[in-house]
C-alpha cells in the first residue's frame, strides 16, 4: 500500500500480488475515482516492486548480502521489461567511498541501485546508499532527479515513532 499526499491531494495505491493465481490486481484511488487493474504473472516468475525489493534485500531474501554480490530482480512490468540492479561495492571500493565522508560512522555497506523503471519523472533511476552492518540504511542519495538533481537523505531516527495527526491519511 502505497499513500502520496502533498498539500489537499491524495494518492492511495494498492497492489496485491496472488502468486497461487497468477495475477497482480492494483487499485488506485484519487480525487474521489477507484481504477482497477489486473496483470498476469507467468508460471515460475516472481515480480517485486521497489519498496519490497528493498525491505527483502536487507532482511537477506535474496541471498546473504555481503561485498562484491550483485543482485538482479524484475518488477511488475509496466512499460516493458523492468528490473533492479543492487550491487554492493567490494570492499576496497567501499573504503575508497568511506574515505570520501564527512561522517563515517555506521556507514558499512556501500550499495548502488538501478531501476530499469520510470520512477521520480525519469525513465530510470539511480541510487547510493549506505548500510550498517545491520543493513539499517544510513544515508543515501537519488542521482539526478528532474527538477531536483541529486536528492540527498540520512537516518535521522530508528525505532517507531507515532506520526502526527496532520501526517495521517485523509479518512
Amino acid at each position: 500500500e502505497e499513500n502520496s499526499i502533498i498539500g489537499e491531494w491524495f494518492r492511495k495505491k494498492t497492489t496485491r500480488y496472488d502468486y497461487a493465481a497468477h495475477k497482480v490486481f492494483i487499485e488506485i484511488e484519487k480525487e474521489g475515482e477507484k481504477n482497477r487493474e489486473e496483470m498476469e504473472i507467468p508460471p515460475g516468475v516472481f515480480y517485486d516492486d521497489p519498496v519490497t525489493a528493498f525491505y527483502n534485500f536487507r532482511f537477506g531474501v535474496y541471498g546473504k548480502v555481503e561485498p562484491g554480490k550483485e543482485f538482479i530482480l524484475r518488477t511488475l512490468p509496466r512499460k516493458g521489461k523492468e528490473t533492479i540492479r543492487l550491487s554492493v561495492a567490494s570492499k576496497e571500493e567501499t573504503e575508497i567511498k568511506r574515505a570520501e565522508e564527512t561522517d563515517k560512522s555506521g556507514k558499512d555497506l556501500f550499495v548502488r541501485i538501478f531501476l530499469n523503471r520510470e520512477m521520480w519523472g525519469q525513465k530510470k533511476g539511480e541510487l547510493e546508499i549506505w548500510f550498517s552492518r545491520e543493513l539499517i540504511p544510513i544515508s543515501g542519495v537519488v542521482k539526478d532527479v528532474r527538477f531536483f538533481g541529486d536528492v540527498k537523505g540520512k537516518l535521522t531516527y530508528h525505532g517507531l515513532m507515532n506520526f502526527p495527526e496532520r501526517l495521517a491519511p485523509p479518512s
